[in-house]
């Protein structure tokens, strides 16, 4: 039987995706500020501003490098499009003030003792770099601005399509298990039907009605061993051989049942237990008139890319008004496990009068594969 569907469905958790990862990321950092840093021309800007030497441009590379990505982190927690732009205003002044104080403080000694001949002080390097350090940092927070947005958009979209994956695979499971409880209200069904004439062959013949229980038994344990929604045409029949034999013992002679299948379509899967209720409703509503033998003929064939499974009674068939005598649950079931596994373009049943007038035909149509 299958395993009992859990109360709650945790849905995995999300996990914020990234752009890069944090070491190319600031390797990618270094080397833009190593190649500014580089090309700047101490001839067009003030003599401490430029560097002087590979040692100084390595420096500034590091220090602009740890600054940049402190702006990053400070962008990606405050973000423009969360936060009042008053406050993210301030918070960024802020951080401009600290970003133009740590760079002096870090870069100005360096530069002293590259190039000692320097007479600047503090006071004068710190006004001196005041506009350039301000244009760094808002040119800096404008990149930090465009990357943690291509960042989140790509975390949302990530997110989007793992909730994507997380719907499709809920559908299905809500698919199985509606699946699973209409082939379950089937089996009360019949194990109904078969328990009210078992209690009433026990007064006529006891003997009998001991085969029929321990016949019951056996069915039952094979229908609910398995919980594939497809099984095989081979399963299939067994199951209904078994079934067969269950109502020849509570019908004797009076039951005649022929059953063909066309050759070669022995593994074609087929929805589990779907002959079974078909054969239960004939015998139950095709009763010949007058009484007599009750015939039912069963047939598996190929019709193009389709297989076909008919059962045909001898009984009175559908009224000519076009009403079928026997609504219920097993064909309503039918049909809904029909189309939950193949849409409802790809198979059908269908209960029409046979071609002679007598009898009706229950005809079951499902892809071939």
């Amino acid at each position: 039987m299958a395993a009992p569907l859990p109360a709650t469905i945790r849905l995995p958790a999300v996990e914020p995706a990234r752009a890069w990862p944090r070491v190319p990321r600031a390797a990618w950092v270094f080397a833009a500020w190593a190649a500014f840093m580089a090309l700047l021309d101490p001839r067009v800007l003030l003599p401490w501003i430029a560097p002087a030497g590979a040692a100084d441009v390595a420096v500034r590379a590091c220090t602009g490098a740890v600054l940049t990505l402190g702006i990053f982190r400070l962008e990606a927690r405050f973000p423009l499009e969360r936060e009042p732009r008053a406050r993210w205003a301030a918070i960024h002044l802020c951080g401009a003030l600290v970003f133009w104080v740590a760079a002096v403080a870090v870069i100005f000694p360096v530069h002293q003792r590259l190039a000692p001949g320097s007479t600047l002080g503090w006071r004068d390097a710190l006004l001196s770099s005041l506009h350039w350090h301000a244009l760094l940092y808002w040119f800096v927070l404008g990149a930090g601005l465009a990357l943690n947005y291509s960042d989140r958009v790509n975390e949302r979209e990530s997110a989007a399509a793992r909730l994507r994956v997380t719907a499709a695979r809920l559908e299905a499971e809500f698919a199985r298990a509606r699946l699973h409880a209409l082939r379950m209200q089937m089996q009360p069904h019949f194990l109904f039907n078969t328990l009210n004439a078992l209690s009433e062959l026990i007064h006529v013949d006891a003997a009998r009605a001991a085969d029929v229980a321990e016949q019951l038994s056996g069915l039952l344990r094979l229908t609910l061993a398995s919980s594939a929604q497809e099984v095989p045409l081979r399963d299939e029949m067994a199951l209904l051989g078994r079934y067969l034999a269950l109502q020849r013992t509570r019908f004797g002679d009076r039951l005649d049942v022929t059953v063909s299948v066309e050759a070669g379509l022995e593994e074609v899967r087929v929805p589990a237990t779907v002959l079974q209720p078909l054969v239960e409703n004939a015998l139950q509503h095709g009763i010949a008139p007058g009484g007599g033998v009750q015939r039912v003929s069963i047939t598996a064939r190929r019709d193009e890319d389709a297989l076909v499974l008919e059962v045909r009674d001898n009984g009175p068939g559908p009224q000519p008004d076009g009403r079928s005598p026997r609504p219920g649950v097993a064909l309503a079931n039918i049909r809904a496990r029909l189309e939950h596994l193949y849409g409802a373009e790809a198979a059908r049943l269908e209960l029409v009068t046979a071609p002679a007038g007598r009898g009706a035909i229950a005809r079951v149509r499902v892809p071939l594969r």
